[in-house]
């Protein structure tokens, strides 16, 4: 009986096995011959998707080729909307998904953890208690337009509506986080961020960075890396005020170029142009940078990639390639801008060293420009104190409070009295107007008593003096008597033609200056006097230049009154130099009504200042004639003089002018070393220091 009953269970069991087998062979052949094909094809469904590659900008290099902004191969992190999970309903970033922020959030503190810094253009502070940023109120009023509430709200109040409009009120995050994830989402927001447009959440990464986020890529979905180009610079301490910088667009800018029709809008366009801006982009700044910034932009390519489900790449292919921006070579030598900045600080140093107290110890910054005779080229535009563009957004913020400004572009924008190297002018339209010639003498009695109310004096009891001993000892006495019979209108009309007061026609920036004038005196609530034509013919009272248009002035003088425009860019070429787009032409601008006789006078009395007058203890022994005029203008802001110096060489046959500013310098004259630095570099290769006779040896 049992043994029945266990064969009867046992073909039960067989049965039942058997009905499995056959469910399961059914169920193989329902899905590999049924529905095989169509199984098939879902196993290997792909999606194409466009993408943009990225434009390489342009170099910018010296006159001689070398490299000033160049670029390397670098890495940025970015997030792909096609990968990253979120709500596919959603119309705005509040309906995100929480898993985004989770990613998002993820990504973010492995950047932290490895030193990165991401792009975060919020304008509040990442830490409470929160505060707007300094300086971007127009970005405050952006933020609070963006998510719809009043102009009028503080900054607490713009936070908390922040935090509501992205849902992160009461989202499982630290306050930190929040923050984090605020000023991600309102970039993302403003860049247009879309499946066909990735948000790049950090620039140029290190490899490590990299390789980190790819061995967690199973668990940030959506977060990838792209390889790109950032800037660098080999030497970045050298014309960083002329290079210039570039930076993420902000919401202004993106605005104008809107304005302007130079921007991608829509994701309903199939593709953008390939010269248009995302808000993602990066934009020329300042300096040569902004100024040639569609020189330097290149068109962006497209890329067409086919995906699997699996995220693997099926296929790619290049639509559209990327067009390099244009190369823009400079008029710049970087060697002697190097020599020049050197020069300058090793001065400075001498005089802070040296120098009694008052009469030059407190000098602490100074500009050299030199030019180009002939054709108005900028060789040398150097600032001290100065910055390294390699490191300038590290050190912004120290940049920012440091006393002695160094982010100024001194040479271009720093706005100067003349003094004595304003004297030329006045002997200019003397001699042009016939008022006085070469041997023509003024009594130099140590004070000028012409005027009963205002008696100044000169520094020293000259005598009979003629324009030739009036340059080269710099006697006031002599430049009082001829300026006033001049007049002020026809002192202003030399120098307006030298350049003074004159845009120089540089590319980048720079200051007007101004002229002493009787509507400049009207316009300060001051009345104008007689007696002021006498400070206004030694280059004090209102007047104020610029180092670049000093440099300017002296180049005129040089080439017997023809006043050349001045230029940066010396031409523009093809990324791989194969082709040249563009070349500047010299171009003079504006001639000084004077003679080619009066313009010997001017020289010969200006290469006896080398020679044997004020600049003599520097360039008295100098194997090439220098044409010079020293100075030294008070000032009414540190109480301390200044220092200027302009030069022209050779004499006879000019090929370089050269202007110098030390700030509270005192003594005219302290340019001259620097000057003599950079004609030895120029001339001869080198740049042998000269020796320092004491401070205070020579009086102007």
């Amino acid at each position: 009986m049992e043994q029945r009953t266990m064969r009867q269970r046992a073909s039960i069991l067989a049965a039942f096995l058997g009905l499995i087998v056959v469910l399961y062979i059914i169920r193989l052949m329902n899905l590999q011959v049924v529905h095989g094909q169509e199984y098939k094809s879902m196993s290997n469904s792909s999606t194409a998707r466009t993408q943009t590659i990225e434009s390489t900008r342009g170099e910018i290099v010296d006159r001689n080729g070398s490299p000033l902004a160049s670029n390397k191969i670098s890495y940025d992190i970015i997030l792909d909307r096609a990968f990253l999970p979120y709500n596919k309903k959603a119309t705005s970033s509040s309906e995100r998904d929480d898993s985004e922020n989770d990613i998002i959030l993820a990504a973010l503190e492995l950047l932290n953890s490895q030193g990165e810094e991401w792009i975060d253009n919020l304008p509040i502070t990442m830490e409470k208690p929160y505060r707007f940023i300094s300086g971007k109120e127009k970005q405050v009023e952006a933020l609070k337009t963006s998510i719809q509430i009043g102009l009028y709200n503080d900054v607490n109040t713009t936070y908390k509506n922040l935090l509501e409009w992205y849902d992160l009120t009461d989202a499982p995050y630290t306050d930190q986080q929040k923050r984090w994830l605020a000023g991600v989402h309102y970039q993302m927001d403003l860049s247009g961020f879309s499946v066909r447009v990735p948000y790049v959440l950090a620039k140029d990464v290190s490899i490590d960075t990299v390789t980190k986020m790819r061995e967690r890529s199973f668990s940030l979905e959506g977060v990838d890396y792209q390889q790109s180009t950032a800037r660098q610079y080999v030497d970045g301490d050298v014309a960083p005020h002329i290079i210039g910088t570039i930076g993420m667009l902000t919401a202004e800018e993106y605005t104008a170029l809107t304005e302007q029709g130079k921007t991608f809008k829509s994701e309903k366009e199939t593709l953008p142009d390939s010269r248009k801006y995302l808000l993602s982009d990066f934009i020329g700044k300042a300096g040569i940078e902004y100024a040639m910034e569609d020189t330097l932009r290149g068109s962006t390519g497209t890329r067409r990639i086919v995906i699997n489900n699996k995220g693997d790449v099926l296929e790619s292919e290049v639509t559209q390639e990327a067009i390099p921006g244009s190369t823009v070579v400079l008029t710049l030598d970087s060697v002697l801008q190097r020599t020049a900045t050197q020069a300058l600080l090793d001065e400075i140093a001498y005089l802070n060293a040296n120098a009694p107290e008052g009469q030059g110890r407190e000098a602490d910054a100074g500009a050299v420009v030199a030019v180009e005779v002939k054709t108005g080229e900028v060789l040398v535009a150097c600032n001290v104190p100065s910055y390294n563009l390699e490191s300038y957004r590290q050190d912004i913020d120290e940049l920012l409070q440091d006393p002695k400004r160094p982010l100024v572009n001194r040479a271009l924008m720093g706005q100067y009295r003349p003094g004595s190297t304003f004297k030329p002018i006045v002997a200019t339209a003397g001699l042009a107007t016939d008022l006085i010639e070469g041997p023509t003498t003024v009594d130099c009695t140590y004070q000028y008593k012409f005027y009963d109310d205002y008696q100044p004096y000169c520094l020293s009891h000259h005598g009979p003096i003629d324009v030739y001993g009036a340059i080269k000892h710099s006697c006031n006495i002599f430049f009082y008597d001829v300026g006033r019979r001049l007049g002020i209108s026809e002192i202003n009309r030399y120098a307006q033609a030298y350049g003074l007061g004159q845009p120089t026609g540089i590319e980048i920036g720079e200051s007007k200056g101004r002229l002493s004038s009787p509507d400049f005196s009207q316009k300060m609530g001051s009345k104008w006097y007689d007696g002021n034509v006498l400070q206004a013919a030694i280059g004090q009272l209102d007047t104020e230049v610029t180092p670049i248009q000093l440099a300017n002035y002296a180049a005129t003088i040089a080439n017997k009154g023809k006043r050349m425009k001045l230029h940066l860019v010396k031409s523009v070429q093809s990324f791989d130099f194969a082709e040249t787009i563009y070349e500047n032409e010299p171009v003079v601008v504006d001639t000084v009504d004077a003679s080619l006789q009066d313009y010997k006078v001017l020289t010969d009395a200006m290469v006896q200042t080398q020679r044997t007058g004020s600049a003599s203890m520097f360039l008295g022994d100098y194997p090439i004639d220098v044409a010079c005029k020293t100075g030294t203008p008070e000032t009414t802001k540190s109480g301390f003089p200044n220092s200027t110096f302009i030069c022209f060489a050779p004499a006879d046959d000019p090929q370089i002018a050269v202007a110098v500013v030390i700030e509270k310098g005192w003594h005219g004259y302290t340019g001259a070393p620097v000057a003599r630095a950079v004609l030895d570099q120029y001339f001869y290769g080198s740049s042998a220091p000269a020796k320092n006779p004491p401070v205070n040896q020579i009086l102007e």
